[in-house]
């Protein structure tokens, strides 16, 4: 697991859907960089999931992106999921 504060992000397909693997902290000056890999998938790909087994910390700028980025992937008839939540993560996002 990262915990340099930096964001690793790996991404592979399982049929249908994007698989977007992030090890590390998402956080404002990094989560750009997840939100642009699901816009850039937009024309063939609808569903999303966010592997976050590994994500050890999220600030407010990444859920208000998380948050977006479904209402935007809605509006295509898609959807994004997060997964592999942990305790801290699950905390911010009650």
């Amino acid at each position: 697991m990262r915990k340099d504060g930096g964001l690793d992000l790996d991404i592979y397909h399982q049929g249908n859907i994007v698989v977007i693997h992030a090890d590390g902290s998402i956080h404002a000056s990094n989560c750009i960089d997840l939100r642009d890999i699901v816009m850039d998938s937009l024309s063939v790909y609808r569903h999303f999931i966010v592997d976050c087994k590994e994500v050890y910390q999220m600030d407010s700028t990444a859920i208000g992106t998380l948050v977006s980025l479904e209402e935007e992937v809605q509006l295509m008839d898609g959807d994004v999921r997060l997964a592999g939540l942990n305790d801290n993560v699950k905390r911010i996002l009650k």
